[in-house]
């Protein structure tokens, strides 16, 4: 991506989000995802220079967090809380 090197932390955690999400999918929910503002990343100038913002979003029933936040575990976790306690659709990809 040609980014400056001070830039890899926050891409790094853009990295671990993903990871955190993935293994939520594989033992909560396949419907569990990460929505992130990519807006900062249209343009390379000002690519990964802070964290995106980000809300947990169920790809089945649409329900979203209102809570939108550079974090990606603090949205998942109160996001399982809400929605996904007693979710009857609930499909873990490893079940």
């Amino acid at each position: 991506m040609g980014l400056p090197k001070e830039r890899l932390i926050i891409l790094e955690q853009y990295w671990w989000s993903i990871r955190n999400v993935a293994r939520e999918r594989v033992d909560w929910c396949r419907y569990i995802d990460l929505q992130e503002d990519r807006s900062q990343t249209m343009d390379q100038r000002f690519a990964f220079i802070t964290h995106p913002n980000r809300r947990c979003i169920c790809k089945k029933h649409n329900y979203k967090t209102m809570i939108v936040t550079p974090d990606s575990l603090g949205p998942i976790n109160a996001f399982k809380q809400q929605y996904y306690k007693d979710c009857p659709d609930r499909s873990p990809k490893n079940s």
